[in-house]
């Protein structure tokens, strides 16, 4: 076997054995499996703003048997003051998804990302254009309420 030969067999062996964060093949990470126990899990991040110096936001959601509710936080942080927005509403899992349901009737949709990460959507599901590079990280979980 030459020296290059090698080098690509062991960088084949060295890509084979990563897994992408790990949460792909061996189960679905615990973030997604606490979604179907009772418990509370939250997210935050900051995400980008045009018009600000970012969007500190944080979703809790809450399952107590068939009750699934929400708490959505969101500050847009400025120099000259924060503007903070609470909202909460009803959430349901539809496979990666999780749609969050105002009692206005508003909606939000974000992706379950195999790693646990929360990542913005537009009503079908669809990724933004110009966020991609936004998540939300999980940060806190708890079994029962």
């Amino acid at each position: 076997m030459t020296l290059r030969t090698s080098s690509i067999v062991l960088a084949a062996l060295l890509f084979a054995g990563c897994d992408g964060g790990g949460a792909g093949r061996g189960g679905p990470s615990p973030a997604a499996a606490q979604l179907e126990n009772d418990g509370r899990i939250a997210w935050q991040a900051v995400l980008a703003c045009a018009d600000c110096d970012g969007i500190e936001t944080a979703l809790v959601l809450n399952r107590a048997g068939d009750q699934r509710d929400y708490t959505f936080t969101e500050t847009f942080l400025a120099a000259d003051g924060s503007d903070r927005f609470v909202e909460q509403g009803r959430w349901q899992r539809d496979e990666e998804l999780i749609r969050l349901q105002t009692a206005s009737n508003g909606l939000r949709v974000f992706a379950l990302l195999p790693d646990g990460r929360l990542e913005p959507r537009d009503r079908r599901g669809r990724r933004f254009a110009p966020r991609q590079g936004d998540a939300l990280m999980p940060v806190a979980m708890s079994n029962g309420l």
